[in-house]
């Protein structure tokens, strides 16, 4: 494949993540949305309950808002919220906390108007910021302060992306660490001389070499210099990645057919 191929891929590859990010906005709804609490695992004691319920009512100025817990077995985290999400709101605005105590992941499903707020990348933050709250066992304040930030949010306001830069940073210095060996390899590579080329003395065939080791010299420069731009182009296709969570709001087909998840996880 040439080098011209494969800056043409990365350009279109590019092209779609920012037709992704775009994404499709909704209207505020006209009406508050339904609030619910369904604590199937039994995590939650009344204050508990109290702290969510308030949390809610803030957040269901946008759309509808559950929090479910369960400790049933399942496969996947993601696909049962998303049925979940199917079942109880649809393809309507909300968004759903989910605390799965069989595989032991909080995750955040969301769509519609608060979709195009609270975005798959937007949900990982959150997820990210409160997961410790889980690992406590405080279980009542991390849905509360999951529904907290995705409110902050909803009100163009800005959350604690802490986890989230550090892993782009980490990714970053072993990117550049690979960049440069990878360089310096090439740069430092030498051409191997021929025996025959070796065994000749007469003037013009030294001459001739020493234009062809040149030239091949030449080459490897201009090869890494290539795949060095092309490891940088890769680079920063992993910092948009990482610093809009694969995407933003383009998301994934929902399981159940109903709507398209902005949904993010996190174990604890």
């Amino acid at each position: 494949m040439t080098m011209r191929k494969i800056r043409l891929i990365l350009l279109m590859f590019i092209f779609s993540l920012a037709l992704s990010a775009c994404g499709v906005t909704h209207e505020k709804p006209s009406q508050k949305g339904k609030v619910f609490i369904d604590d199937s695992a039994d995590l939650f004691n009344g204050n508990d309950e109290r702290k969510i319920n308030e949390a809610m009512e803030e957040l269901s100025e946008y759309g509808s808002v559950g929090v479910y817990t369960s400790d049933a077995e399942s496969y996947s985290t993601t696909q049962k919220a998303t049925s979940y999400y199917n079942n109880h709101f649809g393809s309507e605005s909300g968004f759903l906390f989910y605390i799965d105590m069989f595989n032991h992941e909080i995750y955040i499903e969301t769509d519609g108007y608060i979709g195009d707020y609270v975005t798959r990348a937007k949900a990982l933050t959150i997820v990210d910021n409160v997961y410790s709250l889980a690992s406590s066992e405080e279980y009542g304040e991390c849905a509360a302060e999951a529904i907290r930030q995705a409110t902050r949010l909803m009100e163009g306001k800005h959350i604690s992306q802490t986890m989230r830069w550090v892993s782009a940073l980490f990714v970053a210095a072993l990117a550049a660490l690979l960049i440069n060996f990878a360089v310096l390899r090439l740069l430092n590579r030498k051409p191997e001389v021929s025996i025959s080329e070796l065994s000749l003395g007469v003037k013009s065939v030294t001459r001739i070499t020493n234009e062809r080791v040149n030239v091949e010299e030449r080459k490897f420069q201009t090869a890494a210099i290539d795949k060095a731009n092309i490891a940088i182009t890769i680079l920063r296709i992993l910092l948009i990645i990482l610093s809009n969570g694969g995407g933003g709001g383009s998301g994934r087909s929902g399981s159940g057919g109903g709507h398209s998840s902005h949904g993010g996880g996190h174990r604890f």
